[in-house]
């Protein structure tokens, strides 16, 4: 970054910081400036979300903008970041104001300790290298405190060679600025993952080099548990947005925790296995356990086996009659659960909006809207529904469910699987398609009643990418009086 655009591009985010009283990513799209998006949207603060909350003290070294800095206050009483930059520690300033600030590391006893090093060298911390800077950290933390440190690829192999056992490794997916997954060596991405989003994600990702970055967690005392995936559902309003993680203990089990408005969103997971669990308690399909374990933060049983959706597409491939059979006998099961009579409601409609017209169909005293063919694991000759996040007790058409089911088959499965002119041949199949064109608005409705009016990082980048934007014009569009 040479001096003129950094000056510049330090002047734009100023700007941003003082005068946040909208969404920072609405700041971040009007100015298209990806530099800036990247420094000011709220999901660029995405790794922050492993952290737990409850920390009395943490340190972060090398706040560099501030991304990670404005997460890691909410998880501690006191936050203290070291930065060496002194117009950057300004910034932070403006952004944080409540964070400590310091031009060097401080002495002190640490529940965590937060190296960003990806931004910043160690050098520039005073550390000559990666065992260097664990040895004079880990003086400084308490005994059950950890280290967390975000670094380029290139130091993975001097990592495992210095924490050796102590160490657990994370790969941040599609990058460490608004990352979405978390992968481990134990769960590695799969196909559908590393192209989820064709904004963020690169061309050539594969599942052996998908990331340039890794998060390096040590702790003086080990954990138990182990996490090995975590996924991040940012990109919802704030009172559906989650954290699913799956971790490995005695036996792999699986915890959703809100973020951190949705507590409400997430302890209705267990209401939802009890009303699910009475309608599908006999019989081929049958519900994973949900169990409440704290406010916002519910555990479910960790289900073996493979997906339904990996197994229609697998056969499709050779012999898509067969494979639209597991769908056929899906969409019997369902349908003769449902014997309440459809009927429209004002909730119906806050919900879907008013596109479909016909109220000729039958609905579950308890629906599960996401009942997709990813969200069902196959063992021993059952169907486990393993998410069941988005549940109602409002009359739901069952046929909707059916051809939201059918619809996201078709969106997620490799391009060259079959022809697309079978997903209308399952539809006539199925007696639904008068009423596709009216289920596709209604998913669309359900979409946005999900994720608001809010944009997200993804967006941002985009809207970046088209418009190219130099620092300077950026700050003019921001500060030209214009609506963010």
């Amino acid at each position: 970054m040479n001096a003129e655009y950094k000056n510049g591009f330090e002047a734009l985010l100023e700007y941003a910081f003082r005068h946040r009283n909208g969404s920072p990513n609405r700041q971040a799209y009007t100015a298209a400036c990806e530099d800036a998006a990247r420094e000011i949207c709220e999901e660029s603060g995405n790794a922050a979300q492993l952290v737990s909350d409850g920390y009395d003290r943490i340190l972060e070294i090398g706040g560099y903008y501030g991304a990670f800095t404005e997460q890691l206050a909410l998880k501690c009483a006191e936050l203290v970041c070291a930065e060496c930059d002194e117009n950057r520690r300004r910034l932070i300033g403006i952004r944080c104001p409540n964070v400590t600030l310091r031009g060097n590391i401080p002495d002190g006893r640490f529940g965590l300790i937060w190296v960003n090093g990806c931004d910043e060298s160690l050098s520039d911390y005073g550390f000559s290298s990666l065992q260097n800077a664990y040895n004079t950290l880990s003086e400084m933390l308490t005994d059950s405190g950890e280290m967390i440190f975000l670094l380029p690829k290139k130091y993975l192999s001097e990592a495992e060679s210095t924490f050796g056992e102590d160490l657990r490794i994370i790969y941040p997916y599609p990058d460490l600025k608004g990352t979405v997954f978390f992968f481990t060596d134990d769960r590695t991405p799969k196909k559908s993952e590393l192209f989820f989003d064709e904004t963020l994600c690169r061309k050539n990702a594969d599942e052996k080099s998908f990331s340039d970055v890794f998060i390096a967690i040590v702790r003086k005392a080990p954990r138990k548990d182990k996490l090995i995936f975590s996924k991040m559902s940012v990109s919802r309003k704030a009172e559906y947005r989650i954290r699913t993680d799956i971790v490995s203990g005695d036996k792999k089990y699986a915890v959703k925790t809100a973020l951190p408005e949705s507590n409400d969103h997430v302890d209705r997971m267990e209401y939802s296995f009890k009303k699910l669990s009475e309608i599908y308690s006999r019989g081929l399909i049958s519900v994973n356990r949900a169990e409440k374990i704290s406010n916002g933060q519910v555990r479910f049983d960790f289900e073996e086996g493979e997906e339904l959706f990996d197994i229609i597409v697998s056969t499709a491939k050779d012999d898509p009659q067969a494979a639209w059979e597991y769908v056929y006998r899906y969409s019997e099961i369902l349908r003769s659960k449902a014997h309440r009579p459809f009927e429209f409601t004002e909730d119906f409609y806050k919900l879907f909006g008013r596109s479909l017209k016909s109220a000729d169909f039958y609905s579950c005293k308890y629906t599960n809207i996401d009942f997709c063919f990813d969200n069902i694991i196959v063992r021993d000759g059952r169907w486990i529904v393993t998410d069941y996040e988005f549940c109602t007790n409002i009359p739901v058409p069952t046929d909707f469910v059916i051809f939201r089911s059918v619809f996201y088959l078709f969106r997620k499965m490799p391009a060259d699987t079959v022809s697309l002119e079978w997903e209308e041949k399952i539809y006539t199949r199925l007696g639904i398609e008068k009423h596709t064109e009216a289920f596709r608005r209604m998913e669309y409705n359900f979409q946005r009643y999900i994720t608001g009016d809010n944009i997200y990082f993804s967006e941002v980048i985009k809207k970046c990418r088209e418009n190219g934007n130099t620092p300077e014009k950026a700050l003019k569009k921001l500060s030209s009086g214009k609506k963010l």
